[in-house]
């Protein structure tokens, strides 16, 4: 696979598994879990509503999973994760306009 699109695909990934944890209709009922077995105010729930914060989670693992399928080096994981993170904020904020 071309290293350049699998890249872009991971971070539609990173972006559409970000929106789904964060705002979709279907996680609801886990966010609201975690908000009363947490509370309003606990950086658990802060998590998992915020689209910065998870994406920093999912993009991990599409860094590790990029690691594994594509050619690249393992060095490339810390830019990687951080990269896809920002791509899918950035996706987020395009979308919501």
């Amino acid at each position: 696979m071309n290293i350049v699109l699998g890249l872009i695909i991971l971070a539609l990934a990173t972006a559409r598994g970000t929106t789904l944890i964060v705002s979709d209709y279907i996680t609801e009922p886990f966010r609201t879990a975690v908000q009363r077995r947490f509370g309003d105010d606990s950086k658990v729930t802060y998590l998992v509503n915020c689209p910065y914060c998870t994406s920093i989670w999912v993009g991990g693992v599409a860094a590790v999973f990029a690691c594994l399928i594509l050619p690249i080096s393992w060095w490339w994981l810390l830019p990687l994760l951080l990269a896809l993170s920002q791509a899918a904020v950035v996706f987020a904020a395009l979308l919501d306009r």
